[in-house]
């Protein structure tokens, strides 16, 4: 089996639900009276996710939560790569 993010797969389902709906002729979504709000609602939730996302990549910070890396702020304090929670300092 094919190892895709659940994403694509959702986005793979739409795409042939919407190619055996065009094939078999059934009726569009009748007109939305707000497609303003609709697009609104559609892009307000990707501004935070991108914003972190944006904010670590310039810090130089993993994304990744399963790896090792530490923050950048954090670098000088480590004396080897390995993994260890007695570098993080407590808060």
């Amino acid at each position: 089996m094919l190892k895709l993010p659940p994403p694509v797969w959702a986005l793979i389902y739409v795409l042939i639900a919407a190619a055996i709906s065009w094939q078999l002729g059934w009726p569009k979504m009748p007109g939305f009276p707000l497609p303003k709000l609709g697009i609104a609602l559609t892009l307000i939730p990707w501004i935070l996710p991108v914003w972190a996302i944006a904010v670590f990549r310039r810090e130089g910070t993993e994304t990744n939560p399963s790896t090792c890396n530490l923050a950048v702020s954090l670098r000088e304090h480590r004396t080897s790569t390995a993994c260890r929670t007695a570098d993080v300092p407590s808060t």
